[in-house]
């Protein structure tokens, strides 16, 4: 039990009154803070969990939320989650796997689910969904108009999903403009599936991360996928095929394009499969860069590229915008000014006014640098 000024990390406890009453206040103290708990495979009965649920209630920046591994395990609970989650505006990262949610229980959450605006990682692998889910599973995917789309979904271990399920799945793949992270391991596909599998990739643009470890995909998906990374540009960094029935050279030859693997600590996914003691930090550490503006290599990267940008005195797209416009209004004002007017003050006046323009900017500059969190008004890329 490990309790944090700015979250809570719990792991195989059994939560009785006492322990869940102090967790309780712990977070009450910390709610205004704090912005991730987990509570993985820890044991609660329903009383103690509507206890345990008031308290989150309150933690109105709450962006990391952990119920992994049969701590949902009642209609109660899941009654009781959908509260919670209607109280939890921002956030961003919900993590269920391995709990008996069923499908009625995915039904009881789904509009719940689906009015967490900020929500961008579901994990709901090994909850015994079967195609009665297909259609919840589907909206959660693509985008509306409030609502963009999950970035990350999480679907492993749900093989009472049949092929044809999966392949109504698929397409709210393929229509979805924002998912990074799609997790369908340890469940029945085929080579149809991975056939339109291979025709998502082509089009979709934005997918980095592709599990299809252990789905029953074969040499004839292999073949394709190898086709495709030679002949089409994928911005897909990782495709797990492992433990697949796949001749040995054929997945050989896809490594030499694509990653068959990925970091343990860059995937929710592989550290869910992880039995490490350290499951909880690494993944609370993971949605933190995730969610950070900046990590810490990029901080510093772009506060290199700020000092460059400023001791070069060049200036960014937002503010030479701002300087054409007032050219162009200067350049009005000009044409109106008498034929006579001296040369000389007008190149004063237009140098105190960039001097004024130049002070406000690089006080908004020297904002910035001290404040992390703050979202640059423009393109460090560029420079």
């Amino acid at each position: 039990m490990i309790f944090n000024n700015d979250s809570i990390e719990i792991i195989e406890e059994n939560l009785n009154t006492s322990r869940t009453l102090n967790i309780c206040q712990h977070i009450t103290n910390i709610c205004d803070k704090i912005w991730g708990a987990s509570f993985r495979k820890c044991i609660i009965s329903d009383t103690d969990f509507e206890k345990l649920v008031r308290a989150l209630k309150k933690c109105k920046s709450l962006k990391y939320l952990n119920f992994n591994i049969n701590f949902i395990n009642s209609p109660t609970k899941i009654g009781n989650l959908t509260s919670l989650l209607d109280n939890l505006t921002f956030l961003d990262t919900l993590c269920l796997h391995s709990n008996d949610i069923g499908d009625e229980g995915l039904a009881v959450l789904f509009y719940s689910l689906k009015n967490l605006a900020h929500l961008k990682s579901l994990d709901i692998g090994d909850s015994n969904l079967t195609d009665q889910s297909v259609d919840y599973i589907k909206d959660l995917i693509v985008s509306t108009d409030t609502k963009r789309g999950l970035t990350e979904i999480i679907l492993s271990s749900n093989p009472k999903i049949s092929i044809s399920g999966w392949s109504k799945i698929l397409l709210a793949l393929a229509s979805s403009p924002n998912m990074k992270f799609f997790h369908i391991d340890f469940n029945n596909l085929d080579d149809n599936c991975g056939f339109l599998i291979a025709g998502i990739l082509c089009t979709n643009n934005r997918l980095e991360v592709l599990d299809l470890e252990q789905t029953g995909i074969g040499n004839k998906t292999a073949e394709l996928l190898i086709y495709l990374v030679k002949n089409y540009k994928l911005n897909l960094k990782t495709l797990n095929l492992l433990n697949n029935p796949i001749d040995f050279e054929l997945e050989n030859e896809i490594k030499q394009y694509i990653n068959n693997d990925y970091d343990t600590n860059e995937s929710l996914n592989q550290l869910n499969k992880s039995s490490d003691q350290n499951f909880t930090r690494q993944s609370l550490d993971l949605i933190s860069k995730r969610n950070s503006s900046k990590n810490l290599s990029r901080k510093f990267r772009d506060q290199f590229k700020l000092d460059k940008v400023f001791s070069n005195k060049l200036k960014p797209n937002s503010y030479n915008k701002i300087q054409n416009k007032k050219a162009d209004k200067d350049q009005q004002r000009t044409e109106k000014d008498e034929i006579n007017k001296d040369s000389k003050s007008q190149f004063e006046e237009t140098e105190n006014d960039n001097y004024d323009d130049q002070y406000e900017f690089l006080k908004t500059y020297e904002d910035l640098r001290f404040k992390s969190h703050s979202i640059l008004p423009f393109n460090l890329n560029k420079f």
